[in-house]
């Protein structure tokens, strides 16, 4: 059976591992591991599994020793994992460490399993060797596709020749599937392959677009491939199918999976494998029906959730179902922005850097210019109703996919408003530059307050909001933007747009992210009881400036 060839430490015969890594002696060892104090596991744990990466060392005593330390990797690679799972970016030097070391345990981890691998395969083997060679395979890929997810977690480039040893693995396991992966006895019908789902699962993860996901989603969408993977079929490339809008991998490139479009003709694949997801886009119509039927909240976060849940189905149905071509291509614009950061920040400017009150029972909270602040970014492209931005991590802001942003050019003539927006993507080189994709969502936008008088969100103070465009909703369809799950579907409110206030009845949630909600609505006449106890006196109304 033809071996496979994968990136592996060098194994010197005269090195020796400063333990004993025998299954006993191992178990002593493990339990001696300071594992209260996370770092200082981490600082022993390390070194050892370098050392017996570079020893040479049988297959089934190195997979016996693997199957006693995966589990403290995998435990201690989650405790230090929480430490910036849901951080915004840029990352401080200490959370960059914080990631290094986890994508290192598993690089480690990655390479245990591939010397296992490279010298199993160019043998002829028993029946128990199949076995460590199967489980190898299988961890390998997991180990491999871990390094992947801490990368798209933090929204950073895929490390370099990863996807290539992925695709490695998966070739080898597909020419040799008779050989020694299928068991015995059970029909190719009802069979199915954890070696070939877990590289399912990660593939998928990578067509889901992870540098347009919100914090916390790609976690989410990597353990609901646990067990979705199966529903995907790959299939051959054969010459009577079209490669136009379907999703492809290339397994002779260190390059993840992409969606075909009639553009890329000039750059086809070689080695093509083609990914049926239509199995998988029934699950997710599945999820957004049970995500949009109504729901009674017990409070604002349980509807926070629930909407964020829905609004990532929604976006995966469109990220693993047919796309459509770019009808705008992007062109080249360097040119400088200023861009502020969040609902609050793009309201101060918006509104002309006007002091905003709420009031609620009498107590009155004022902002200040200091609490918001605009950074200098560099426009790199633009195309029909996007940008391109990046800037260094000294100059940028704290920021995060599906941010509101408020931003116009630098060199901008007296009546440029500001433009409203929202984070599409982001990507981050490490000690370097920032990327990210701004949506613009309107040309201008009107700072108002909302207070809701009926429905959810009925009785709180003053919030900031925005409607855009910048139009008089008594005359034009608007939009309204608010902060995230204070109003839903139903709820009457009250804008107050600073020289007159109205009445509107929420229709439709638009769309939902971390940082706010964006709504359509109709004008309504005031609730019976609103003017005789929601406000006291016109002064009142108005006093939100």
């Amino acid at each position: 059976m033809k071996g496979i060839k994968l990136q592996v430490p060098r194994q010197d015969p005269s090195h020796t591992v400063s333990i004993d890594i025998r299954p006993e002696g191992l178990k002593q060892w493990l339990d001696s591991l300071p594992l209260t104090n996370t770092n200082e596991a981490v600082s022993q744990l390390l070194p050892v599994l370098k050392e017996v990466n570079h020893s040479q060392i049988k297959p089934a005593l190195r997979h016996d020793f693997l199957l006693l330390v995966q589990p403290m990797v995998l435990d201690l690679a989650r405790k230090i994992k929480k430490r910036y799972i849901n951080v915004t970016l840029p990352l401080t030097p200490q959370i960059q460490v914080n990631v290094n070391t986890v994508r290192e345990l598993h690089r480690e981890m990655a390479f245990a399993y591939k010397l296992i691998i490279v010298e199993l395969s160019h043998q002829e083997r028993n029946q128990e060797e199949n076995i460590i060679l199967k489980n190898a395979l299988y961890c390998a890929i997991r180990s491999l596709s871990r390094i992947l997810l801490e990368s798209y977690i933090v929204f950073e480039n895929e490390p370099g020749t990863v996807w290539s040893e992925l695709h490695l693995l998966y070739q080898f396991t597909e020419k040799n599937l008779s050989s020694f992966l299928k068991a015995p006895g059970i029909s190719e019908n009802r069979w199915t392959n954890p070696v070939i789902n877990a590289y399912k699962r990660i593939v998928l993860l990578a067509l889901a677009n992870p540098y347009h996901l919100m914090q916390g989603e790609v976690n989410r969408i990597d353990q609901l491939l646990k067990t979705w993977s199966s529903n995907t079929l790959i299939h051959e490339f054969g010459h009577d199918n079209f490669l136009t809008g379907k999703f492809v991998i290339d397994l002779a490139a260190d390059a993840p999976p992409r969606y075909m479009t009639a553009s890329m003709k000039s750059c086809m694949p070689i080695d093509i494998r083609m990914i049926d997801t239509r199995n998988l886009h029934t699950k997710v119509k599945q999820q957004i029906e049970k995500f949009s039927r109504p729901v009674k909240f017990k409070n604002n976060i349980t509807m926070l959730g629930h909407r964020q849940m829905r609004n990532m189905f929604v976006r995966l149905e469109n990220t693993w179902h047919t796309r459509p071509e770019r009808l705008f291509p992007r062109s080249t614009n360097l040119s400088k922005v200023i861009m502020s950061t969040g609902l609050s920040a793009s309201h101060y400017f918006v509104s002309g850097e006007v002091a905003f009150n709420t009031r609620q029972e009498n107590v009155s909270v004022t902002d200040t210019q200091s609490q918001h602040n605009i950074n200098l970014w560099n426009q790199r492209s633009d195309s029909h109703g996007g940008l391109g931005l990046f800037c260094n991590h000294e100059q940028g802001a704290k920021i995060n996919v599906g941010e509101l942003v408020a931003l116009k050019p630098v060199i901008a003539s007296g009546e440029n408003e500001w433009e409203v927006g929202v984070i599409r993507w982001l990507r981050s080189q490490p000690e370097s530059f920032m990327h990210v994709g701004v949506k613009i969502l309107s040309e201008g936008a009107i700072s108002v307050a909302t207070r809701g008088v009926k429905g959810t969100g009925k009785g709180n103070e003053y919030y900031r909001s925005l409607l855009l465009p910048n139009l008089d909703p008594r005359e034009h369809p608007t939009t309204l933007i608010t902060p995230a799950a204070v109003y839903d579907t139903g709820s009457i409110i009250a804008i107050n747009m600073e020289d007159m206030l109205i009445y509107a009845k929420i229709t439709r949630l638009v769309q939902s992210t971390n940082s706010f909600s964006q709504f359509q609505f109709k004008l309504t006449e005031a609730p019976a009881h609103t003017n005789k106890h929601a406000f006291s006196s016109q002064s009142d109304q108005l006093s939100v400036w």
